[in-house]
């Protein structure tokens, strides 16, 4: 064998211990298939040991527990997670009892992380321990502790036998398979005190199963796993059971229940043979256990009639002594009582009272529901094919949508719906679409998908279409493409669109369209485009898209719309532009767009947005500009200047700043 755990067992004085799952406990094949703790009740201490036929540390089933009588002084957790990892003993200190295993999530011996130790009963001393533990090889070995006769003679494949002095030596033996005598097993143990009261001096007497695990031994390679942690047999005479019945099988046969399988870590196997199993919905019911389930008896634990566990659930469901909650339990009343008595109860319930009060106003509410079910179906059509757009708008479709969203404002999917289509609506650069965007604000469109950003602010895909809408109802640089962007920045859909980016910095898609409308909304020169550009510096736009280059460098159209943003918001050269300017700096704008540059080297429009987000934010003749200018030169903005200008020679717009950055910085 290439790896070997022996346990080591010591025996306490009194005798006729009491053992089992009952008194003791010991039955682990739950908790130990998991990290943590599986411990002998109080006062009970470890005697053996139960494997099942694989060689995971799951396989290790049960613990035989003993009554040791004497109740433990002191117990404590041994750690053992370095020393047990290496060939050696893992033990207790002495005079202690090993009652308990901690053990962490993977499956190999070295997993076994931890000993409880109890102190309790006499003094052990001189402790050793021989291996012979071949038939620990496969379940089904005998690994437990028999009681012996006086002689020392064993009554059963292993005995116990002491033999006394003024100490008492415990010895554990064999009988032969050929009934040629006997042969030490595992260990010598001297032990001060008497046998069961009585002085034994020079015969042999017996204590019975008074033995406790204190050591552990491990040694060899991992490969084999548990194979030497070998114990007695188990045989199950009936099937595991689930709560509901429900029992499950792999290919060959064996059976678990079915909330042991939900249970189970991919990758998923039969906790059995290890062969591996399929989807938790294609699982394979065994329906012959679980008719043997179903017909075991049973009793109602409320009435106690006797029936059987497949209908128990139905009659304890009727059941008329049941307990009942109050009808009003979700409100807050804790009552529960017979069925008889509720009648009773809820005509003077307070809570009760208001739930009936309130009934007409559910049913109000329920009509509002259909009346919004309503208006979605209505507004469906709207999000179909772009050339229904202009029919649309010409029907009025821009007018009932706001007018929808108004009266519904805490209706997410009213709102959701309401800017999607508005989107949709609004969509187009061309003179008829700009049309639409003029439309769409003078019916109050911006208002509207502001208070819906203000209303839902953890509603990721009414955040994601209100700054959808923003993108395209802003977009334009003729005076009324201006004179929108002003009436967005009025209503307060900057702060909107940063508060939406930085509660949502996951989804990127939120993130690209955040960055376009900030880019729309602050986009001119004139007095009120310089106002709306500090604006967004104050409400944290900048710090938002520079997060957003970081968060998402492999999306271009995050890169894209950021670069524009960017470029958008640090244009001006009077004092609050070059303040501007270098609150990105400090950001780590400069560095973010340089990435986007690397990045993305084929997107023109990545390139060319790049290149001037870069050249605003590094110009200015100032101490300031000329170290952001060296800030840019050490992030390799100037070779990404270059890689722009190569790349896409017949691009007249990357090639006009992709020459301007590179003449600014070199």
């Amino acid at each position: 064998m290439l790896s070997r755990f022996l346990v080591m067992l010591l025996a306490s004085l009194a005798h006729g211990r009491e053992c089992g799952h009952g008194v003791c406990g010991g039955d682990w094949q739950d908790s130990f298939d998991r990290a943590g703790w599986s411990n002998c009740n109080q006062g009970c201490a470890m005697t053996g040991m139960y494997r099942s036929g694989g060689t995971s540390l799951f396989n290790l089933e049960e613990a035989k527990c003993c009554n040791v009588n004497n109740p433990y002084e002191t117990c404590q957790e041994k750690d053992i997670g370095i020393t047990f990892d290496s060939e050696g003993w893992a033990e207790c200190q002495v005079d202690h009892y090993m009652v308990g295993l901690r053990r962490n999530d993977c499956e190999e011996l070295l997993c076994i992380e931890g000993l409880s130790c109890c102190k309790g009963g006499g003094s052990l001393i001189n402790c050793e321990i021989r291996d012979e533990w071949s038939q620990f090889d496969s379940e089904g070995s005998n690994f437990t502790i028999e009681q012996s006769d006086t002689s020392g003679e064993a009554s059963s494949d292993f005995s116990l036998a002491y033999k006394a002095s003024s100490t008492f030596a415990y010895s554990v033996y064999s009988v032969s398979p050929t009934g040629a005598g006997r042969r030490r097993l595992a260990t010598t143990l001297v032990f001060a005190g008497q046998c069961g009261g009585t002085t034994c001096c020079n015969d042999w007497c017996a204590c019975g199963e008074d033995i406790d695990v204190t050591q552990a031994h491990r040694g060899g390679t991992l490969l084999d796993g548990l194979k030497n942690i070998r114990t007695k047999k188990r045989r199950r005479e009936e099937p595991a059971e689930d709560a509901d019945g429900q029992q499950h099988q792999c290919r060959e046969g064996h059976v678990f229940c079915a909330s042991c399988d939900t249970n189970l870590r991919a990758p998923r196997r039969c906790p059995e043979c290890r062969m591996a199993l399929g989807p938790l919905s294609q699982a394979i019911r065994n329906r012959s256990h679980e008719e043997r389930i179903a017909a075991l008896p049973a009793a109602c634990s409320h009435c106690g009639v006797a029936t059987t566990r497949g209908e128990l659930a139905a009659h304890e469901q009727g059941c008329p002594q049941r307990p009942r909650a109050c009808a009003a339990a979700e409100a807050g009343c804790a009552w529960s009582g017979l069925l008889a008595d509720k009648a009773a109860h809820e005509a003077t319930c307070p809570f009760a009272v208001c739930q009936r009060m309130m009934a007409p106003l559910r049913a109000q509410v329920a009509a509002q529901c259909a009346e919004n079910e309503r208006l979605q179906a209505q507004m469906a059509p709207l999000q179909t094919e772009v050339q229904n757009r202009q029919p649309a708008a010409e029907a009025g479709a821009i007018e009932a949508i706001v007018a929808a969203m108004r009266a519904h404002p805490q209706v997410v999917e009213v709102q959701k719906m309401g800017c999607w289509a508005l989107r949709n609506v609004c969509a187009g650069m061309d003179a008829a679409g700009l049309a639409r965007k003029q439309r769409a604000a003078a019916a109050g469109a911006i208002q509207a998908v502001v208070a819906a950003l203000q209303a839902h602010p953890q509603e990721a895909e009414v955040q994601a279409e209100g700054c959808r809408v923003l993108r395209n109802v802003c977009c334009g640089t003729d005076a009324a493409g201006r004179a929108r962007s002003q009436r967005a920045a009025a209503a307060g859909a900057i702060e909107a669109v940063v508060a939406a980016m930085q509660a949502h910095s996951h989804a990127a898609g939120l993130q690209e369209h955040g960055c376009a409308a900030l880019r729309n909304v602050c986009c001119g020169s004139d007095a009120a485009g310089l106002a709306r550009k500090q604006r967004a510096a104050a409400a944290g736009a900048i710090q938002a898209v520079v997060a957003a280059l970081q968060a998402h460098p492999q999306v271009a159209g995050v890169q894209e719309d950021g670069c524009g943003a960017l470029a958008n918001v640090c244009s001006g050269m009077d004092a609050a532009g070059l303040a501007r300017k270098q609150r990105a700096a400090a950001g780590g704008a400069i560095e973010a767009v340089v990435a986007a540059l690397q990045a993305h080297p084929q997107v023109e429009d990545v390139q060319k947005l790049g290149c001037w987000a870069l050249r605003n934010v590094c110009s200015g003749t100032d101490a300031a500009a000329r170290a952001r200018r060296r800030r840019a030169v050490t992030a390799r903005a100037p070779e990404a200047a270059t890689a722009a200008l190569q790349a896409h020679p017949e691009n007249a717009a990357v090639q006009g700043q992709g020459q301007r950055l590179r003449d600014l910085l070199v």
